[in-house]
């Protein structure tokens, strides 16, 4: 027998089946009516009281509804015979013979509140109507369809099949695939397979990123709020977690996965933002903010947390927005204490300058000694005042990346003598021994003029401004045929090793000088290191705690200068 006969036949035997079906459920109608009360009507008759059940329900301290007073007002309804609550609805499918139940969602997708009550049947001539005879020409119709569009079924079958397989727990992608000649659905859902197994396959990519799934009530999949900076954290109306992105994760030091569906409490490191989170949540104020400090002691870092409310469509009834501020605050402090520092810098010779030049006038002619005593005070104070000022040039150079070199032949000989000369004075004021050694004869050195002074003297003032009195700070020249060595050395408190590194970071102060009551702004020795750097050179420190510090410099002599190839050099 052919397919089309063996096809048509097992059509004509089931639509017959299918015709007899039909007579037995018409007779039956005569018998047995529908039931006397509509089961549509008594589920909506359950939903609309268990909605006002719960509009009027008593709330816990925390807000949350008061589950067990709602079950037990419900229980002394009429005609509910069970109530509770539960995390998923009861479906039609599973409801007991003879009940009709009904499942009310509770706000934020929590759960259910699922009401059951009693149907009651009766018999009567309900059940035998138009509609049953027309059941009769459907059913036949239905199976007659069904049979001659079974062949074109099989591959959906198939896939069935494979999905029960999966659910009990098979994996392996030989016994889920299906053959080819089952159609167009066989194919697709090995495509299905093969795609899967590939992504399972990627150890590149971390499970955490395979997943893109949609944010609760909007259209933005978590993978676009993890490349997002800031931290973004969406709560619904009872205050509980809808997303947490992975900057807030890392800095709040939560596990996101074990937050989700929970209430903010569980975050513990916004409990100083909890008021402003509340009162936004609660409705009572539109937006807020809080600024903390948050971590472990010696890993401090500053959090600031802006709190808004969305419109009802944007899925999150508040949004947290989490920023970690802690370098904007260090630099806003490094500011701060740099402009009070470079204002003292900038008083004390000014100072020095008016109290020699009121001393020269009041000398007048009658005193030629005082008066150029005076004259070389206000020389040797206003050097000292050109020089703060071109070291705060300097550093606004250095931050924005150009500083140049004006490349020339300098004398060595002639900057170590201004250095002896406008140190001198200050070094003898506190009993400081300040000395000078060089070589008869320097060679020339190609470089800075204006900044290799300044270089140098910031690293000798460094000094004699942290050697007590009654020390001694001497500098050492020395010079082959490369390069020119100057070495500054010290009787200071000496600088710990692990600070040494740090010294030469802009606005950075060891502890030692933190310490002392000398005032300095932080710059001049990352000022110096960076001098150094343009001319190819380098600044190294040898230093003992409590017994002093020994800073050498190391410049080329010649061509190996950073700008010495077109005579100008500019900072990287």
């Amino acid at each position: 027998m052919s397919a089309v006969w063996r096809d048509w036949y097992a059509a004509t035997t089931i639509s017959a089946a299918c015709g007899l079906v039909a007579v037995v459920v018409l007779i039956a109608g005569w018998v047995q009516a529908d039931a006397s009360v509509s089961r549509r009507a008594v589920r909506d008759g359950l939903m609309v009281t268990g909605q006002s059940a719960l509009v009027s329900a008593p709330r816990t301290e925390s807000g949350e509804i008061d589950q067990i007073a709602v079950e037990n007002a419900l229980a002394s309804v009429e005609g509910i015979e069970n109530a509770q609550f539960q995390r998923s609805p009861v479906p039609p499918s599973a409801e007991r013979p003879g009940y009709v139940s009904a499942s009310v969602p509770l706000d934020g997708g929590t759960g259910f509140l699922v009401l059951e009550s009693e149907v009651e049947s009766g018999i009567g001539w309900a059940g035998y109507s138009t509609a049953g005879l027309i059941a009769i020409g459907v059913v036949v119709l239905g199976g007659f369809a069904a049979i001659r569009l079974d062949r074109g079924n099989v591959g959906l079958r198939r896939v069935g099949s494979a999905l029960a397989a999966i659910e009990a727990g098979e994996t392996d992608p030989a016994m889920l695939t299906i053959a080819p000649r089952f159609g167009p659905a066989a194919e697709s859902w090995n495509s299905i397979i093969a795609t899967r197994d590939s992504l399972e396959d990627n150890e590149d990519t971390p499970s955490n990123d395979r997943r893109d799934e949609l944010v609760p009530g909007g259209d933005i999949s978590t993978s676009t709020l993890d490349a997002v900076p800031y931290g973004l954290i969406g709560l619904d109306r009872g205050g509980r977690v809808l997303f947490c992105n992975g900057a807030a994760a890392t800095m709040l030091s939560v596990d996101r996965r074990k937050v989700i569906a929970e209430p903010i409490d569980l975050i513990g490191a916004l409990e100083p933002a909890r008021a402003a989170i509340d009162s936004v949540t609660e409705g009572v104020r539109p937006r807020a903010s809080e600024e903390f400090t948050a971590g472990e002691t010696g890993s401090e870092h500053t959090l600031r947390v802006a709190i808004r409310g969305l419109r009802k469509s944007d899925g999150a009834h508040v949004l947290v927005l989490v920023e970690d501020v802690t370098q904007q605050r260090l630099t806003d402090a490094a500011r701060d204490s740099f402009v009070a520092q470079a204002t003292h810098e900038l008083r004390t010779p000014l100072t020095n300058i008016k109290l020699a030049a009121e001393e020269a006038i009041d000398a007048g002619a009658d005193d030629p000694a005082t008066v150029t005593m005076s004259l070389n005070i206000v020389n040797q104070e206003a050097r000292r005042l050109e020089r703060v000022v071109t070291d705060m040039l300097s550093v606004s150079e250095m931050e924005a990346a150009s500083m140049s070199l004006n490349i020339d032949d300098v004398s060595p000989s002639k900057l170590l003598d201004n250095l002896e000369t406008d140190y001198k004075m200050q070094a003898a004021e506190r009993a400081i021994e300040f000395t000078v050694n060089k070589p008869p004869k320097l060679e020339a050195v190609f470089g800075d003029r204006e900044k290799i002074g300044l270089l140098l003297h910031n690293i000798v003032g460094n000094a004699i401004k942290y050697t007590p009195d009654g020390g001694s700070v001497t500098v050492t020249s020395t010079q082959d045929a490369d390069e020119w060595v100057v070495e500054v050395r010290d009787t200071g408190p000496g600088i710990a090793p692990d600070e040494q590194a740090k010294v030469f970071e802009k606005f950075y102060r060891a502890g030692s000088a933190k310490e002392s009551n000398v005032v300095g702004t932080g710059l001049g020795l990352a000022l110096a290191a960076e001098i150094a750097r343009l001319h190819g050179g380098e600044i190294t420190l040898d230093s003992v705690v409590d017994e002093g510090s020994t800073f050498t410099v190391r410049l080329p002599r010649g061509t190996q200068a950073a700008g010495a190839a077109g005579g100008h050099a500019k900072a990287a």
